[in-house]
């Protein structure tokens, strides 16, 4: 019986090998990039130029057969060996990709742990329960809050991006609004907007349509790009947040009047861990991996997300989600959570 369920297990462990697209996800890579799907390319590539080289060759040019036999070896070689190169080059990088990945989300994990007993035990002794704090103490437990805080934000960061590498981001999909979901996001924002001297807007349409999304996901967009304009403003300004109808969609957009984002640079802004120099030179804190993050969020659920910039105009950051259609049963809650591939 247990060699029975061992043959069974091997047979099964080949099966998934075959399987080109689920090995490919294991890499972390799209599949034009994965050796799974590039060696078989390659071979029949190279069995079209055979046939090709053959017929060619046979047909117009050479009529010693032997001649012809040679041809096709040396071009079917030079094939090879090309092709061997490639697929050996995107093997290596796929290989450090995926040990990349897993790197990042073992260290997260790992961090992530001490980090939340540290926090706690940060706010059980400044809450007083175990004796009262000078005003010196309380000054330097508010200084390692403010940094644990930091911290364990980078490290959910990062097991997010792990996760959206690897494909295993759920989402729990059911109609909400996006006014409303974005009035409770501004009411953790304002704080931070006061502080820095910006002058806070919301515009809406009136009867807005509901979006089918994940409400955990979309806080987290609105959040991550909220946050951003806020911070990228020195000096003070204005964030204005506008919510309305274009066609089947919502659109959210978020403007600011920062210091913006050099034209040389914006194709690298939904990119992991990168920041404009635009934007370093102002020592704003950050990680990089927000619009990354809320990128690919807005891509698995159906919508689009773009931004206009110009330096030390500002910035407009929006994205789009497909109306909610009773017509078509669309506004139903899926019960069920949702596993998504994210590229």
């Amino acid at each position: 019986m247990e060699e029975k369920a061992e043959q069974n297990g091997k047979f099964g462990a080949f099966l998934d090998s075959l399987n080109i697209i689920k090995s490919c996800r294991s890499f972390h890579v799209p599949l034009w990039q994965c050796p799974h799907f590039l060696f078989p390319l390659m071979g029949l590539i190279t069995i079209v130029s055979m046939l090709g080289t053959y017929f060619a060759a046979s047909a117009k040019y050479v009529e010693d057969p032997q001649l012809v036999a040679l041809i096709v070896i040396a071009v079917t070689t030079v094939i090879f060996v090309i092709g061997h190169f490639i697929i050996m080059g995107f093997s290596h990088i796929a290989e450090a990709n995926r040990l990349k990945s897993e790197f990042v989300s073992i260290v997260s994990h790992q961090l992530r742990t001490p980090l939340t007993g540290l926090r706690w035990s940060i706010n059980a002794l400044d809450s007083g329960r175990y004796g009262a704090l000078n005003d010196k103490q309380k000054e330097f437990f508010d200084i390692v809050h403010e940094s644990t805080d930091r911290m364990l934000k980078l490290v959910n960061n990062l097991l997010d991006v792990s996760r959206v590498e690897a494909g295993k981001v759920k989402f729990e999909m059911i109609p909400l609004s996006l006014v409303k979901e974005t009035e409770a996001v501004i009411e953790d924002v304002l704080p931070l907007a006061r502080a820095s001297g910006v002058d806070l807007k919301l515009k809406t349409e009136p009867d807005i349509p509901t979006v089918i999304a994940d409400p955990v996901k979309i806080r987290i967009i609105i959040q991550n790009l909220t946050d951003n304009a806020v911070k990228y403003i020195k000096g003070g300004g204005t964030v204005s947040i506008n919510i309305y109808k274009d066609g089947g969609s919502v659109v959210l957009k978020v403007s600011d009047t920062g210091v913006g984002i050099p034209q040389d640079e914006q194709k690298q802004i939904f990119q992991k861990f990168f920041r404009s120099q635009s934007i370093l030179k102002h020592k704003t804190e950050g990680t990089g991996l927000g619009l990354f993050i809320s990128k690919s969020y807005v891509d698995a659920m159906g919508g689009q997300m773009g931004f206009d910039s110009k330096i030390d105009v500002g910035t407009t950051f929006w994205f789009s989600l497909p109306i909610c259609k009773e017509a078509e049963r669309k506004c139903e809650p899926v019960v069920a959570l949702k596993e998504q591939k994210i590229n």
